[in-house]
Parts: C-alpha cells; structure tokens; sequence
C-alpha cells in the first residue's frame, strides 16, 4: 500500500498570495447556504462550478487558478497513481479554528457506522482519487492524518497531497486552533460521466 504523495511548490508564490488574499477579503462569496456543502462547511467553500473564466474579477481569475490546480492534480494522480481521472467536484475552502474533520474515506462508508448507514449506497462511490492543496501553513493544528500510515503531517503552503479515496486511506483532520487555513480539495473519478 503506498502512502499518500506530498509534492511541494505546487503552486506558485504569487497563486498561493492571490489566494489567500481572496479567501481573506471575499468572505461573502463563501455564502452557499448549503446547497454545494455538507453541514460543516456551510458558507466556507466556494465550489469550482459557480465559477466562470469571464466573470469579473477577482472570480475570473480565481476560476483560472483552480482549473489550474485541477490539472497539476490530474496530472500527478497520473504519473504517482498511475490512474487517468476526471474531476469530479472542486472547492476552495476555509477552516476556522474550532473546525476538524473526524477519520473517514472519500468514497465508501467506515467501519464505525451504523448498518442501516452501511447498508445505503455511499452517495460518492465513484470517486477513485483525493488531492488538496495548501495555501497557507501560518494557521496551528489542523494537520491530516493517515491511521492506517501512522502519518499525520501538515504540509507546507503551497503544497499538493494525493491518495487514493478509499479506505486504505482513510483520513481526518485534526482541530484548527488558532488562525484559518485554506485548502483547495479535488476529487477524481475514472468515469467521465460525473466529470465536473
């Protein structure tokens, strides 16, 4: 089983400033009111699929820049998994101190579960692989961590994590607790019909 694959520098400097920046001055274009997030990230993620190239700016050029990032992604699940894919969902996302994800799969249920949970279909079971980049690394906690890895890290800004998304890496994130972090997640799937 290989571990999840950590490239740094994946963005650039000046991406990784525009980023943060926007994630700073635009708290208002968080507001999904939950139609595009699972309830934990209500109205603190901006999902790929509101976006268009020729809006005004600044969401024109944020639009660029995770199309940008979904490539680089794409094509390092290539070269490390072995694996084409296709996007499935994009968001860029903030975490306030006091949020965490608790240890889950991206694309089947756990073990810890309920069987009548269990028993339904998992509602992303198509997905094959994970990335995140990260756009800042000034926030405390927060890291990621791989049980089945013994492996809890918290990558340098601008950095890309891929991995599989099923439960050979099973994942969670530990508590922010001081300063946001902000994170661009991308799923892939190897079926062009639920390409983004």
């Amino acid at each position: 089983m290989q571990k999840p694959h950590i490239v740094e520098n994946a963005l650039s400097k000046d991406a990784l400033d525009f980023l943060t920046k926007f994630c700073e001055d635009n708290p208002n274009a968080f507001r999904n009111e939950g139609n595009q997030a699972i309830g934990q990230f209500i109205d603190k993620t901006i999902s790929y699929k509101v976006l268009h190239s020729s809006m005004p700016e600044p969401f024109g050029k944020l639009e660029r820049i995770m199309a940008h990032c979904r490539f680089i992604a794409q094509k390092t699940i290539l070269d490390n998994w072995n694996s084409y894919v296709y996007p499935d969902n994009t968001e860029l996302t903030y975490w306030d101190p006091g949020d965490s994800m608790t240890l889950h799969a991206d694309n089947t249920w756990h073990d810890g579960l309920e069987d009548h949970i269990k028993e339904l279909e998992h509602p992303t079971d198509y997905r094959t692989h994970s990335a995140l980049f990260y756009l800042n690394d000034n926030y405390d906690g927060g890291e990621i961590y791989f049980p089945e890895f013994d492996l809890e890290i918290k990558p340098k800004a601008g950095s890309l994590l891929t991995f599989p998304s099923g439960n050979d890496h099973r994942h969670g994130v530990n508590e922010v607790l001081k300063r946001k972090r902000f994170t661009i997640a991308i799923w892939y799937t190897n079926q062009i019909n639920y390409l983004e």
